[in-house]
């Protein structure tokens, strides 16, 4: 059975963005690229909001990041994700800058996957 991994938004970016013209930015592209070589290797899931995010933006540069995209379950949100996500905003281990995007959002999307919840890496 594969591993299963949370695709955060950042590494999607990574991927799909021109090459990055500084030294710490390049260094991310090649890590996660070295990574994503070996994702067959693992079950990649993402949230809603890692799809609206990528779609967001620049057409061509959100058509890439949805390439990459391609094939991933989508999670989605349950009760238990809204109360860990809460209990990490109340006693800032999220700073406050990030929880707006972090907070989960009952959205009307299911999980494209038929396979029971699971527990997800978080790769970012």
């Amino acid at each position: 059975m594969k591993r299963k991994v949370y695709i955060e938004t950042s590494v999607i970016s990574y991927l799909a963005a021109r090459p990055s013209k500084t030294i710490v930015g390049a260094a991310h592209q090649q890590i996660t690229l070295a990574w994503w070589e070996q994702q067959f290797e693992y079950g990649l899931f993402v949230s809603q909001s890692v799809w609206q995010e990528c779609a967001a933006g620049d057409p061509n540069a959100a058509r890439n990041r949805l390439a990459a995209l391609e094939g991933m379950d989508v999670l989605a949100v349950t009760e238990d994700m809204i109360r860990l996500a809460e209990a990490l905003i109340s006693e800032r281990i999220i700073p406050a800058k990030a929880s707006a995007s972090f907070r989960p959002r009952r959205l009307k999307t299911r999980c494209t996957s038929q396979s029971p919840p699971c527990t997800a890496s978080i790769f970012c």
